[in-house]
C-alpha cells in the first residue's frame, strides 16, 4: 500500500520491513519483502523497490532462524541442561556424533564400546573414514583395513548421541528425519520410535526406502540416548547424509507444517505458471519456448520435490525405490535439457545451436544410464555429474551473453535471471552433499521465484510483443484498404474542378493529400490516435466525396471543442464512407449524413445517422459480406471494438428510411491530459 503513495514512502516501507525481517528473523517478513518489491514493479514501474528487496533478503536471508535453533553437538553429547530449562524451537542435530562400522549395537552393547570414529553429520559415511576422524583404538577389523581411507559406500552402521536436559520423565519431544540411504531404524534408548525401510546386513535382507517422517515419543529420563542403524546396499554411497530436528512435539509439527508449506508454494507455483505456458503453446504453437519453459518448470517442481518433503511421491504411494531414484535423477537432466532448448529459442546463434546438441546427447546418454543400470552404479557418478550440470548452466549464461551481445530483446533480463538460477543451483548442490555448512534455507525458495518472476516479465513482452504484431498486421490492412477506383474518381473530380475553379481544385488537393497521408501512413501503425486526426481524415474524405456528387451528399458535423482523447484509428471514417457509398448514393436525389461526438463522464459517444435506403434489421451486416473485397466492412469494426472495449456498435435501421449506428469509446482521462 505504501507503493501506492509515492517511491519514498515505498523506501520506507521496504527499510521497516527490512528491520522487521532482522528484528524477527522469519521467512515471513522476507516473504512480505519479495512481494512489495513485486507490487513495486507492477503498479509504480519501480524496479529500484524489486531490487532493494531482493537485496535486502539476500542480506537478511542468514538471520532467519526458520524456527531452528542452533545448538553444539559435541563429541557424541548435546547437552540442553546448561542455560534455559526448555527447549525452544527445533535443534539441528549437526555436530559429531559416535559411530560404529558394520555393527548394530543395543544400548547395553553401547555403553561399553568405543566407537571407531566421531562422524561428521550430516554427511556420507564414505567420508568418515580419514584417520582424523577416528578415536585411538578403533578396531581394524571393523573398519576392513581402510585407515586413512575413505569408507565403502556399501555396508552398515550405528550412530548414537547422548542428549542431556532437564526434563522430567515422560516429556513429548519429536524428531524431524529426512532420508537415509537407505534404510534405517531410530532408538530412543532401546525402544524403536520410527524406521524407513527395512535395514540388513546383506543386500538380500535391506528394503530401500526414501521417506521424510516425524517421529513422536516420550523422553525415558532426563538423558537418554538417540541410536540409529542405517544400512545402504542399493545406493552408491550410505550415511547420515540429512539434517535432522529434536525438539518439543508441537514445535517439530509446527516447523514440519512449515517447510510443508513452503515447499507447497513452490510447487504450486510452477504448476500455475508451467499450465499457463502449456496453454499459451497449444494456442499458438508457433510459441515453442511456451512449451518449453513449461516442462522446464514441471521438471524444476519435481526436481525441488524430491530432495524436499516428496509429496508427489506420497501422493502417488511411488514404493519402489529405484523409481523414485531414477525420478530423482532424470528431473535434473529434464530441468536442465528443457532450459537448453528455451535459451535456445529466445537467444539462437551458432554457439547455442552446437552446445545443444552435445547436451541432448549427453541427455539422452544420462536417461539410458539411469534407466539401464541401478542407482548403486549411477549414484557414484552423481559428484562428477552436479559439476557437469554446474557447467551447463554456465553455458546457458554464456549463450543468454550471447543474446545481450546481439542486442536481442529481454537479453539482460534472462542474464539476470540466470545468474541468480546458478548462484541458486551451485549453493543447493554445494548445501546438498555437505561441502558448505552454511545454512540459509532461502536462498533456494528466492532464487527459483526471482528466476520465475523475471521470465514471466520476458515472456509476458514477447507475447505483448506478438499481439503487437499482429495489431500491425490488421492496421496495415485497414491503411490498404483504398479502392483503387476511388483514387481514380477523385482525380477526375479534382481534374473537373479546376476549369471551372481553380482555387477550390487546390483546396480539393490538399484534402486528398491528407487523406492520402492518413491512409498511407505506413510508418505509424499504432492502434490509438487522437480524435481531432480521426475527424481530419473524415472531412478530407467527405470533400473529395462532396466534389464527385456535389448535392447528393450533404453531411453535417456535432463535434466537441476538445478533441485530444484518445481513439482506436480508422472507425470513425470507415462507418462515414458506409453511409455515403451504401447509404445516401444508393438514392438517385442522395441524402444526408449526419455525424456527431459527443463527450460524456466516462465514455466518447459517436454517432453516424443517415437518410438513405436502410435495410431490414436482421440484414445488418449484410452490406458488409456483399461489399467485403471493395472495402472495411461494418462487421470488421464491430469485431475490433468488442475485441478492445466489450462492446461494439449498436445498428439500428429501416429499409427507405435510413441508418443510424452508434458506438461508445472510453476516455482515458490520464491520456487526454497529455
Amino acid at each position: 500500500l505504501g507503493l501506492g503513495a509515492g517511491e519514498k514512502q515505498a523506501q520506507l516501507e521496504l527499510l521497516i520491513m527490512g528491520l522487521w525481517a532482522w528484528r524477527r528473523g522469519e521467512a515471513q517478513a522476507q516473504s512480505d519483502l519479495l512481494i512489495m518489491g513485486l507490487w513495486g514493479v507492477v503498479m509504480k514501474k519501480s524496479w529500484k523497490a524489486l531490487f532493494g528487496s531482493v537485496i535486502l533478503i539476500v542480506l537478511l536471508a542468514g538471520c532467519a532462524r526458520d524456527g531452528a535453533v542452533t545448538m553444539p553437538v559435541k563429541n557424541g553429547l548435546l547437552d540442553l541442561s546448561a542455560g534455559n530449562n526448555q527447549i525452544e524451537g527445533v535443534i539441528p542435530l549437526n555436530g559429531e556424533w559416535e559411530f560404529y562400522w558394520n555393527e548394530f549395537l543395543t544400548l547395553e552393547e553401547l555403553s561399553g564400546a568405543q566407537p571407531d570414529l566421531i562422524a561428521d553429520v550430516p554427511n556420507s559415511w564414505i567420508f568418515h573414514g580419514t584417520s582424523e576422524n577416528r578415536l585411538p583404538g578403533a578396531e581394524e577389523n571393523r573398519l576392513h583395513g581402510t585407515s586413512g581411507k575413505q569408507l565403502p559406500g556399501t555396508g552398515y552402521a550405528t550412530y548414537r548421541l547422548h542428549v542431556k536436559t532437564t526434563d522430567p520423565k515422560g516429556t513429548v519431544m519429536a524428531l524431524k528425519m529426512s532420508t537415509f540411504s537407505s534404510a534405517y531404524t531410530l532408538f530412543i534408548d532401546d525402544k524403536s520410535v520410527v524406521s524407513n525401510g527395512r535395514i540388513g546386513t546383506t543386500k538380500e535382507e535391506e528394503i530401500p526406502a526414501y521417506r521424510p517422517k516425524v517421529a513422536i515419543f516420550s523422553t525415558p529420563s532426563s538423558e537418554f540416548d538417540i541410536i540409529i542403524y542405517v544400512s545402504n546396499f542399493h545406493y552408491s554411497q550410505g550415511g547420515f547424509w540429512n539434517t535432522a530436528y529434536l525438539g518439543a512435539a508441537d514445535e517439530v509439527i509446527a516447523f514440519q507444517v512449515h517447510k510443508t508449506r513452503y515447499e507447497s508454494i513452490l510447487l504450486g507455483a510452477l504448476l500455475v505458471v508451467s499450465l499457463f505456458f502449456f496453454a499459451v503453446y497449444i494456442l499458438n504453437r508457433a510459441f515453442r519456448y511456451a512449451l518449453y519453459f513449461a516442462l522446464a518448470c514441471l521438471s524444476l517442481g519435481l526436481l525441488l520435490d524430491m530432495v524436499g518433503e516428496m509429496s508427489i511421491i506420497k501422493v502417488f504411494e511411488i514404493q519402489n525405490f529405484e523409481l523414485t531414484v531414477w525420478l530423482w535423477y532424470s528431473s535434473i537432466l529434464c530441468f536442465l535439457i528443457s532450459l537448453n532448448l528455451y535459451f535456445h529459442e529466445l537467444f539462437p546463434s551458432r554457439y547455442s545451436k552446437l552446445t545443444l546438441r552435445f547436451f541432448l546427447v549427453y541427455f539422452l546418454a544420462g536417461e539410458a544410464v539411469y534407466t539401464f543400470t541401478s542407482p548403486e552404479f549411477y549414484g557414484g557418478l552423481a559428484y562428477v555429474t552436479n559439476y557437469f550440470e554446474m557447467t551447463w548452466l554456465t553455458n546457458l549464461v554464456v549463450v543468454v551473453c550471447i543474446g545481450v551481445w546481439q542486442k536481442k530483446k529481454g537479453g539482460w533480463l534472462n542474464l539476470m535471471s540466470m545468474i541468480v538460477a546458478l548462484i541458486s543451483y551451485v549453493y543447493d548442490v554445494l548445501s546438498f552433499s555437505n561441502q558448505v555448512r552454511f545454512d540459509v534455507p532461502q536462498i533456494k525458495l528466492y532464487g527459483i521465484l526471482f528466476f520465475l518472476f523475471l521470465q514471466m516479465i520476458i515472456q509476458a513482452g514477447r507475447i505483448k510483443s506478438y499481439r503487437e504484431q499482429i495489431i500491425t498486421s490488421e492496421l496495415a490492412f485497414l491503411h490498404s484498404q483504398i479502392k483503387p477506383h476511388f483514387l481514380y474518381n477523385a482525380l477526375n473530380a479534382i481534374i473537373s474542378v479546376s476549369r471551372v475553379d481553380t482555387e477550390k481544385a487546390r483546396d480539393l488537393l490538399v484534402e486528398f493529400s491528407n487523406y492520402l497521408r492518413r491512409s498511407f501512413d505506413f510508418k505509424d501503425f499504432s492502434e490509438y490516435t487522437l480524435l481531432k486526426n480521426e475527424i481530419e481524415h473524415v472531412k478530407s474524405y467527405v470533400e473529395i466525396e462532396k466534389a464527385r456528387f456535389e448535392e447528393r451528399v450533404e453531411v453535417s458535423f456535432d463535434l466537441p471543442e476538445q478533441q485530444d482523447y484518445k481513439v482506436p484509428v480508422l472507425i470513425l471514417q470507415p462507418i462515414v464512407e458506409n453511409a455515403i457509398v451504401h447509404g445516401v448514393l444508393e438514392k438517385p436525389e442522395g441524402g444526408k449524413v449526419e455525424v456527431s461526438i459527443k463527450v460524456g463522464n466516462q465514455f466518447l459517444e459517436f454517432m453516424v445517422k443517415d437518410n438513405g435506403m436502410g435495410f431490414e434489421a436482421s440484414n445488418a451486416h449484410q452490406s458488409e459480406s456483399e461489399n467485403a473485397k471493395k472495402g472495411v466492412g461494418i462487421r470488421n469494426i464491430d469485431a475490433r471494438l468488442k475485441k478492445m472495449f466489450g462492446s461494439g456498435l449498436r445498428i439500428t435501421s429501416n429499409k427507405d428510411a435510413g441508418t443510424e449506428i452508434k458506438w461508445i469509446i472510453p476516455i482515458n482521462r490520464k491520456e487526454s491530459r497529455r
